[in-house]
């Protein structure tokens, strides 16, 4: 199965969205008080305690881009936002050059995805291209075709999800920079492309063209990984991308279990400073390897708790 549904990662909005502005918070919050837990799994919202923590923190579990009819945000989620000191991304987007992010999707030595397909496989990009996304040949061969096939992909998701979707990390953001909290990210630009550059570029184009291929099916799974998210089912949710994900072991060990891991003891810095609200793609929450079982194994008390 194609990486294109991804919902945990982060380049869907890397290329997505823009810059976010970033201030340093001058109040501190007022401790928060503990939730009652719930007696089931199915939240997108947890709480973290015990361990010597003087405060509570918050795990959300986001999807990175969504259509704008299925976006949704209760109202405890805000109020923890509101509580806490810290808000901590996957990566601080005020901390992104444009530009930079730019060259970084650009096949380099001045090729295009023509150089490694067949003309077979290229023509039948050209006309999915055209057909289903819009995008004249013309545009594709002088612009589309140069980015790496990883890249290319998200700006088939995002057409999917239509003109205006909505971006939980721009949102939180945006509410954390209107309090004046202190914005944080767990890893930086160059270490997500770093992560991300490990796969062939020959891999890559597998995907894409696999996509295209299956995007009847592509677009089915991405369905069923929504619904699961609006049923706030992180488990489901885990299962459903370990099915999907048995022939691709770089994107669970490479973009899950190893970013997963290298987390921990920087969320850890954060809640020892005070409430934390850490908002990271829902596909890091469950399972072995998922961040709440990395905390728990941490010595944490970490809980599900109701979103609205």
């Amino acid at each position: 199965m194609s990486i294109l549904i991804r919902l945990s990662k982060p380049l869907i909005f890397i290329v997505a969205i823009g810059l976010l502005a970033c201030e340093a918070s001058k109040n501190v919050a007022s401790t928060p008080k503990m939730d009652e837990p719930l007696t089931s799994n199915n939240s997108l919202l947890w709480q973290i305690s015990g361990n010597g923590l003087k405060a509570p923190s918050y795990l959300f579990g986001t999807m990175h881009i969504i259509s704008n009819e299925n976006y949704f945000f209760g109202e405890n989620a805000k109020k923890k936002i509101k509580s806490a000191k810290n808000v901590v991304f996957e990566m601080d987007l005020s901390k992104v050059n444009i530009v930079e992010t730019g060259l970084a999707a650009i096949i380099p030595g001045g090729k295009s995805i023509k150089d490694y397909l067949s003309e077979e496989d290229y023509n039948e990009v050209l006309i999915f291209m055209k057909d289903s996304m819009d995008i004249n040949p013309a545009m594709f061969k002088s612009a589309y075709s140069k980015m790496k096939p990883i890249f290319l992909e998200q700006f088939l998701i995002t057409k999917y999800l239509g003109n205006n979707p909505e971006s939980y990390e721009t949102n939180i953001g945006d509410m954390a920079k209107s309090q004046n909290k202190k914005i944080y990210g767990l890893e930086t630009f160059e270490e997500q492309l770093s992560f991300l550059d490990k796969m062939p570029i020959e891999q890559q184009l597998e995907n894409l063209v696999e996509s295209i291929r299956n995007f009847a099916d592509t677009r089915e799974s991405f369905n069923k990984m929504i619904q699961k998210y609006l049923n706030q089912d992180i488990d489901g949710l885990g299962i459903l991308i370990n099915e999907e994900d048995t022939k691709e072991q770089f994107y669970q060990e490479e973009l899950l279990n190893k970013r997963n891991t290298n987390w921990i003891p920087k969320l850890m810095k954060y809640f020892d400073e005070g409430s934390t609200f850490v908002a990271v793609g829902a596909g890091h929450l469950s399972g072995p390897n998922g961040v709440i079982e990395l905390l728990r194994n941490k010595g944490y008390k970490v809980e599900p708790i109701s979103m609205d």
